[in-house]
């Protein structure tokens, strides 16, 4: 064979070999879902899970400024919420809080038995003191 010979052998060889390789990959790739719908991230998820993974992080957010829940009890200053774990959170709420719904909403739209998720900045008693409460419908 002469040396043009060699260098398309050897061209073709590392081609084969890369998309080989690649194939590989790919199918190992499929093998590693996260999910059981076989896709991964929370779009794969049934709504059923995507509700519990909800409930879930509520007693969790706490402790970094925010919670999700639902409101036990409410005044003009504060709401206590309950997570879906049992836990509650005191939230402190003042006139620089933002209440949203699918507009904008205000402190009335707060009530006991709706489901909230709330953002702020956590306080050392392990209180919050709100910047927002969206109010799910």
């Amino acid at each position: 064979m002469n040396k043009n010979t060699w260098i398309i052998v050897v061209v073709v060889v590392g081609i084969l070999a890369a998309g080989g390789g690649f194939a590989g990959g790919v199918l190992y790739q499929k093998g590693q879902s996260t999910t059981p719908s076989g896709t991964t991230g929370f779009a794969g998820l049934t709504p059923q899970q995507r509700q519990q993974f909800r409930q879930g992080l509520g007693g969790r957010f706490a402790r970094g400024g925010a919670v999700v829940g639902t409101v036990a009890s409410s005044d003009s200053t504060s709401l206590t919420v309950k997570s879906t774990n049992g836990s509650t959170t005191t939230v402190y709420i003042n006139g620089n809080t933002k209440y949203l719904l699918e507009t904008s909403g205000q402190a009335s739209d707060v009530t006991t038995g709706k489901s909230v998720t709330i953002s702020g900045m956590p306080n050392s008693d392990g209180s919050i003191t709100a910047t927002t409460v969206r109010v799910q419908q």
